[in-house]
């Protein structure tokens, strides 16, 4: 019975899904299963995952009876994983437009393996451009809450600090998934359920490049598309609210009706975390409105300089406007 099992949700992937599962099958320890669920592919995504597990016991392929949409998806395929591997210690979800280095699990597991208190690991990550593997250089891509103690410091860091999307798909221990629930039907899901599982320990990440992403999948979109790829049918009214209500609603229920929260943590410091992560979410909303302004600002006032040049003596010598004085003249300069 192995100990560690990939669950692989998949939709509409039959471009990406053939390099995917061979990315997943050819990780090199010894002991894993893939089960691979699809979600109703109007394509060949499913045909193409069964011509793989007919040739490897170790890839299970099964296809859901009507869609789900992505979180029920991601769902069912840990569902799955536990009713078919009931012994099984570590879970991870597969994206089906990732791919993964050989030594991802060996190195991973050992992460999990040397500190007790982790809860997940993942290793540092990368992009797919244009069919070669791209080493991101941005520092603040580096992520990680080893040593702290405190779930609600680890929160904090977490919500200001992580990058969800690919840390969603680190290696999980069982046991915290049991006890934290499903990935919750909000939009940007990855974000508050990752920020829910801090307060169970720590998140460790490994220095290695072990992940890429494939950009050619991986774009934005409107609301209403997102709504269309994450749920089946019509999204839950939840979803219609401002995401930082629904992230704080869903953690409410979560925390003090569902009672999932660590061994510790009472209802009034659930309470705290829960409104914290509200306020803390609109400050940071705040801060960037500020900054975006600030850039538009400076944008104006170079353009300001960059046409006026020629008329600069004119502009300083007549006084038109102290703003547009001090966009002529350039920033760090004074009259």
């Amino acid at each position: 019975m192995p100990s560690v099992v990939l669950g692989l949700p998949m939709y509409g992937s039959e471009e990406f899904v053939a390099d995917v599962i061979e990315s997943l099958l050819a990780l090199d320890h010894d002991d894993f299963a893939v089960v691979a669920v699809d979600d109703c592919s109007p394509d060949s995504t499913l045909d193409i995952a069964r011509s793989y597990a007919a040739t490897d016991s170790r890839l299970v392929v099964e296809a859901n009876p009507e869609r789900l949409g992505m979180i029920g998806n991601w769902n069912r395929a840990l569902d799955r994983a536990l009713e078919l591997f009931p012994e099984l210690e570590f879970f991870a979800w597969a994206s089906d437009n990732d791919l993964r280095e050989p030594s991802w699990i060996s190195v991973l597991l050992g992460e999990l393996q040397n500190d007790p208190q982790a809860v997940l690991a993942y290793s540092r990550f990368g992009t797919i451009v244009n069919g070669e593997k791209v080493v991101p250089k941005r520092s603040k891509w580096l992520f990680e809450t080893r040593g702290v103690a405190d779930p609600r410091r680890r929160f904090k860091a977490a919500m200001e600090g992580m990058r969800a999307g690919p840390i969603m798909y680190g290696l999980h221990r069982r046991g915290t998934l049991l006890e934290a629930g499903n990935v919750p039907a909000v939009l940007l899901s990855d974000f508050i359920f990752l920020s829910h599982l801090s307060l169970y320990g720590t998140f460790l990440q490994a220095p290695e490049v072990l992940w890429y992403r494939d950009v050619r999948r991986t774009t934005g979109s409107a609301t209403r598309k997102q709504r269309a790829a994450l749920f089946a049918g019509e999204p839950p009214r939840l979803t219609y609210l401002p995401v930082s209500l629904q992230h704080t609603l869903w953690l409410l229920r979560r925390l003090l009706d569902a009672d999932r929260r660590p061994d510790g943590m009472g209802r009034g410091a659930a309470l705290f975390v829960s409104f914290f992560y509200l306020a803390n979410w609109w400050m940071r909303l705040l801060r960037r409105g500020r900054s975006i302004a600030r850039k538009r600002r400076l944008k104006l006032e170079k353009r300001l300089r960059k046409r006026l040049a020629p008329h600069k003596g004119l502009v300083l010598r007549y006084g038109l406007g102290r703003r547009l004085a001090r966009a002529v003249r350039g920033p760090g300069r004074r009259s």
